[in-house]
């Protein structure tokens, strides 16, 4: 699976494939968080994280994954993601409330 990931996560950064499904979905976030004023968006399983960028323009955006490389990447802040762990305690409280 780690090396399935290391390829997702050179791909998610160029390929014509992911850039298409963010156009893709980009009009769903725009209906999903219209009027709504701080928003939570959480992406699970979101692997590498890739998508965590485009989710954090429309609203506070949180990913996790239980692969050991893909929470690697999240917890390294690879791809620009090193705002997502200035919000772990909002993160946790996330989790805490699920339960």
């Amino acid at each position: 699976m780690d090396e399935l990931l290391r390829a997702t996560y050179e791909a998610e950064r160029g390929h014509f494939w992911y850039r298409g499904f963010r156009r893709f979905v980009e009009p769903f976030l725009v209906q999903a968080t219209r009027g709504v004023s701080h928003a939570r968006i959480l992406d699970c399983g979101c692997g590498t994280g890739g998508n965590l960028p485009l989710l954090g323009r429309y609203g506070l955006a949180f990913g996790f994954d239980v692969d050991p490389f893909a929470r690697t990447c999240l917890l390294d802040g690879v791809d620009d993601l090193e705002y997502i762990l200035k919000h772990e305690d909002r993160i946790a409280e996330f989790e805490k409330q699920r339960s």
